[in-house]
């Protein structure tokens, strides 16, 4: 195993996507997505700016709010370090991709501690790391759109409204549904329809993402067909729901009560919006059929390697939950909740 190793730390920064660069011993994710924000600032209208900030708190949690007439976005640092960690596991133990298939699975168990700059008690945090180049890129790219989802849905309620009409109603100027009970002022139908659309927001950028990612010379040596990249981008949001939905169990299975709807839901939502993103730009070349059957394949196996990786059982199948059922809900309220919303949007909602 020596020898492997010391193969392993020649890797140093792996890809731009890297969570930390073994040959300089530098965490470099943070200033990667801290950097990210700055083009979000330039490409949208934040009409007093954008200031973004890692909490140190190691939950997975994110948060839009007003400090001094500015846009917030709040990530915690456990947000990066747990994703990562996640998605270095599941590469390390499974393929997700064919192309990885006949790929070694030979890793090594990295253990890290994180110090606060104050004397707090330091966070330890343990992880797999593939010693397969071609895992650790794939285990990359898609903490990539684990995160950028999580930054962009933050940036939607800013963009979309969000925050300023929750701050109407009861003055508050922060949207965390984690931290704060809004459901006795507004409806818990209002503020799933809030989350869906916030998510709505992060799945039309990452879709743009997701086409410049089949352009990337550097991850295209790996992965030579867009079915292969939707199954990559499928499996890394849904992953990322069920990382979120970890230890909060109201929030997969009550959804009359949480703010956010199941999973599942939440996932099948998303894949739905990120097909009326891909028609708009490909209108002849989406076969609805086959991007079903590749994401919900996609969907299934990325829970599998889940359940397996932390032994949390979700979901059992597609059939747990009427889809349409939800789809038709937040669609309808969407339709009453719009009007109140594009008060304080700065872009035009869709209808």
């Amino acid at each position: 195993m020596g020898s492997k190793i010391k193969k392993l730390f020649l890797f140093g920064q792996v890809s731009k996507y890297s969570l930390e660069d073994f040959e300089r011993k530098e965490m470099i994710a943070f200033d990667y997505y801290k950097s990210y924000t700055n083009y979000i600032n330039k490409h949208y209208p934040f009409p007093n700016g954008l200031v973004f900030e890692y909490v140190e708190k190691f939950s997975i949690n994110g948060s839009a709010s007003y400090e001094k007439n500015k846009s917030v976005i709040s990530i915690n640092v456990g947000t990066i370090l747990r994703i990562y960690t996640l998605f270095y596991n599941i590469l390390s133990n499974f393929s997700i991709i064919e192309s990885l298939d006949h790929l070694s699975k030979d890793h090594i168990n990295i253990q890290n501690i994180y110090t606060y700059n104050d004397e707090s008690i330091p966070y330890s945090y343990n992880y797999s790391y593939p010693l397969n180049r071609e895992r650790i890129i794939i285990a990359e790219y898609m903490a990539m759109f684990a995160i950028k989802f999580i930054i962009n849905h933050e940036a939607g309620h800013h963009i979309n409204g969000h925050l300023g009409y929750i701050h109407s109603i009861t003055s508050l100027k922060m949207i965390d549904p984690i931290r704060e009970d809004y459901s006795n002022i507004i409806p818990t139908l209002d503020l799933q329809t809030i989350e869906m659309d916030a998510d709505a927001f992060a799945i039309a950028q990452l879709v743009r993402t997701l086409l410049l990612t089949t352009q990337d010379k550097f991850i295209s040596n790996y992965i030579d067909d867009f079915a292969t990249f939707i199954r990559m981008f499928v499996s890394s949001i849904h992953l990322l729901f069920l990382l979120m939905d970890q230890g909060t169990p109201k929030s997969i299975f009550n959804t009359h009560t949480s703010n956010y709807l199941p999973a599942l839901i939440r996932s099948i939502l998303a894949v739905d919006c990120m097909e009326e993103n891909l028609r708009i730009v490909f209108p002849n070349m989406i076969n609805h059929d086959y991007l079903q059957e590749i994401s919900t394949d996609s969907l299934l196996k990325a829970n599998e390697y889940f359940i397996k990786i932390n032994g949390n059982k979700n979901f059992d199948s597609l059939e747990d939950y009427d889809i349409a059922y939800y789809n038709r809900v937040i669609k309808k309220n969407w339709k009453q909740l719009r009007p109140k919303l594009q008060k304080y949007a700065t872009v035009d909602l869709a209808k």
